[in-house]
């Protein structure tokens, strides 16, 4: 079903993209919780120019043949988007610092598109050490910069729960500026937890409620459940217009599953709800 509705503030997607993974003796891998910034220290373009980076750390489990009693290797997966629409089109440079070293640089744009990452041998460090990540917009007058900092530990990352309670989605949203409340259903999702109530719901569908076919959606929600009362950010891209909204609104959690979502942004007529 399409229906007006008021237009829709800016929304975008932050997807983890996949590096392959070399090493032929890797037997598994587990994974931190993603990282997400914008900007630096806190401070950001007024204007959205800057982009959103975020980071996943994988472990990367080897034999001990493959390693021969040194640390394993871990791999930095790296995505970044732009808000601001007008400057989406530029290419983004990533700077790979590992102990404050820089150790690669990598430059992704709409000619050259791709998976970001880094695989940390123990030649550049072993576990524990710190990274930063440095992703810069390249534009024809001006450079816009996001860092983030972390650091992997010798801790590995607790288990994350099962939480497959969620089995459907649906996604009320405004593709573009100008255009009619698009209604989306989503019969696939993925559900990842961490720490202190915060979980990723994601999906991707072309699926629209009166089961006919749009243009293809990918969403992502992150989100923080206190007492039933959610607050987060969700992130969409409809055929090239990557928006980002605020969002609140109510969920249920059982078990640490979580059972239900229901949440609508703070500006615009985005609502998304699952079950």
């Amino acid at each position: 079903m399409i229906r007006s509705a008021l237009p829709l503030i800016a929304t975008l997607v932050l997807l983890v993209g996949a590096m392959p993974l070399a090493a032929n003796a890797q037997t598994g891998a587990q994974s931190d919780p993603v990282l997400t910034t914008e900007g630096i220290s806190g401070d950001s373009d007024k204007k959205r120019r800057g982009p959103i980076l975020s980071v996943g750390v994988h472990r990367n489990q080897v034999d001990g043949s493959a390693t021969r009693g040194r640390t394993a290797n871990t791999t930095l997966l790296v995505d970044a988007v732009v808000p601001n629409g007008e400057y989406a089109k530029y290419p983004i440079r990533f700077d790979f610092y590992v102990n404050r070293k820089l150790v690669s640089s990598q430059l992704r744009s709409t000619e050259l598109p791709g998976p970001i990452g880094l695989e940390v041998t123990p030649d550049m460090g072993t576990i524990p050490f710190n990274y930063s990540v440095v992703a810069t917009l390249l534009s024809p007058n001006r450079e816009f910069t996001t860092i983030l900092n972390g650091a992997v530990t010798s801790a590995a990352p607790s288990p994350i729960p099962e939480t497959g309670k969620l089995s459907s989605c649906t996604l009320e949203i405004v593709p573009q500026a100008d255009a009619e409340l698009t209604v989306y259903i989503a019969n696939t999702v993925t559900v990842t937890s961490a720490a202190n109530g915060s979980f990723t719901v994601s999906f991707e569908t072309s699926t629209l409620d009166d089961g006919s076919q749009g243009s293809p959606v990918t969403a992502n929600a992150t989100i923080t459940v206190t007492d039933g009362t959610v607050s987060g950010t969700l992130t969409t891209a409809v055929a090239g217009n990557n928006q980002t909204v605020n969002l609140s609104g109510s969920a249920s959690v059982e078990n640490n599953e979580l059972a239900s979502l229901e949440v609508t942004p703070d500006v615009g007529a985005t609502a998304l709800s699952c079950s």
